[in-house]
């Protein structure tokens, strides 16, 4: 699956706290193919300290997406799924704040493929549902990184993100 099983800039590391976790797969990785031999996407890696970790699973878990920025999951103690957020692309046109974000760039009359952030859902970590892009209605278009998505520790049904904004700078 994974070269050498390991991991490169774009994973994030969680504790499962999923009750019928196995235990030699208690810390998970949520990591891409290397693409030469392997189908684009996400895989699992898991390991039993957080430190020495293994492939899960021959083929990719999630397939459809952009997975050039980090990709996390984690268990939904609350939902009883595991959840996956990654990042897509899809074409719009430019409201007035994406063409001034734009300045400097190719006309910004023109459609554009901002990146947005993906999420689905399994009861497992191989029949995940297809994934739908999070819409933020009334907010402008940007293209969001590294979305950070968790459920907040002190009320675990609200999930809370952080999500970088990407900025032209010209």
């Amino acid at each position: 699956m994974i070269k050498d099983a390991h991991a490169s800039a774009h994973e994030a590391v969680f504790k499962d706290s999923n009750p019928n976790c196995p235990l030699d797969e208690k810390y998970k990785i949520v990591t891409i193919g290397d693409y030469e031999s392997h189908p684009k996407g996400l895989y699992w890696l898991g390991s039993p300290d957080g430190i020495h970790f293994s492939p899960i699973g021959r083929e990719p878990f999630m397939t459809k997406g952009l997975f050039d920025s980090q990709n996390l999951a984690f268990w939904d103690s609350v939902a009883g799924v595991y959840r996956e957020y990654h990042r897509a692309s899809r074409r719009v046109v430019p409201d007035s704040h994406r063409a001034e974000m734009m300045k400097g760039q190719p006309s910004p009359r023109f459609i554009q493929h901002p990146d947005w952030v993906m999420t689905s859902t399994s009861k497992d970590l191989c029949s995940f549902s297809k994934p739908e892009l999070l819409e933020f209605p009334g907010a402008p278009i940007d293209e969001l990184y590294t979305n950070q998505i968790q459920s907040y520790y002190r009320a675990p049904h609200i999930l809370m993100g952080f999500p970088m904004r990407y900025v032209n700078r010209g």
